[in-house]
C-alpha cells in the first residue's frame, strides 16, 4: 500500500482517530486520490516509513542525543532555560512547533534529521 505525507490535520481515520501534519500514513491509492487533489496529502518520498499514528515531531526527536537536541534548540533559537535532561529538552522542542502548520512541521523535521546526521 502506498505511503503519503499528511499536509493538514486529518480527523476520524482509524485506528488513531487523527493524523497530524508531517505524519506518514499508509493509505489505499483510491482512497488517497481525493485527499491528494484537495491538498491534504502528498505522496511520500522514496524510503519514507509510516509513522503509525505517532506524533511526527516526537518521532523525529526520539533518536537524537542530548547534544543533538541542544544543537537543534540553538538552531531553532529556542531558550532551553534550565532544561538539561533529554525528556525535558524534547518536550520544549516539541512544544515550540505549531502542529497545525504543515510547513513548520516539515521544516522542523528536516532540522531534526539534519541534527541526527551531525
Amino acid at each position: 500500500m502506498p505511503l503519503y505525507v499528511v499536509l493538514t490535520r486529518l480527523l476520524g481515520r482509524e485506528p488513531n482517530g487523527e493524523d497530524l501534519p508531517g505524519s506518514v500514513i499508509e493509505l489505499d491509492e483510491d482512497d488517497a486520490l481525493e485527499l491528494v487533489a484537495l491538498g491534504a496529502l502528498e505522496p511520500a518520498p522514496e524510503g519514507a516509513v509510516a509513522t503509525d499514528g505517532s506524533d511526527p515531531i516526537d518521532a523525529a526527536l526520539a533518536p537524537l542525543t542530548v547534544k543533538q537536541l541542544k544543537a537543534l534548540a540553538a538552531e531553532a533559537q529556542l531558550d532551553l532555560g534550565t532544561a538539561s535532561k533529554k525528556p525535558d529538552i524534547q518536550q520544549l522542542l516539541a512544544d515550540s512547533v505549531d502542529r497545525d502548520d504543515a510547513d513548520q512541521v516539515a521544516a522542523f523535521i528536516v532540522m531534526a534529521e539534519t541534527a541526527k546526521a551531525s
